[in-house]
């Protein structure tokens, strides 16, 4: 149920909706849904993760690296690196950190 809450939400969201799908002592997985235009601000992560793309299409940038990023892509985020997201479209990502 929290990924059709998680498009439920972003129809008055202003900003990209994040839910833990499962977390335990070393991982966390998160569904992450944009609308067109959102961006997910510069941040870092305390682990090693990877964001995959489950629908839609997002840029994800780190320093000058960016990567477009479409349906069934993924790319690894290295820990305690600045990076963002942007979404070209309506898009549905998954990170899975640990």
């Amino acid at each position: 149920m929290t990924i059709k809450q998680i498009l439920k939400d972003l129809e008055s969201a202003k900003r990209p909706v994040a839910k833990v799908l499962q977390s335990g002592t070393n991982f966390k997985v998160i569904a992450i849904g944009f609308t067109k235009n959102m961006v997910l601000e510069d941040h870092k992560t305390d682990i090693p993760a990877k964001l995959i793309v489950l629908g839609g299409k997002v840029v994800y940038k780190e320093g000058e690296k960016m990567v477009m990023l479409s349906q069934y892509e993924e790319t690894p985020i290295p820990a305690g690196v600045m990076h963002s997201v942007t979404a070209l479209e309506d898009s549905l990502c998954l990170v899975i950190k640990g």
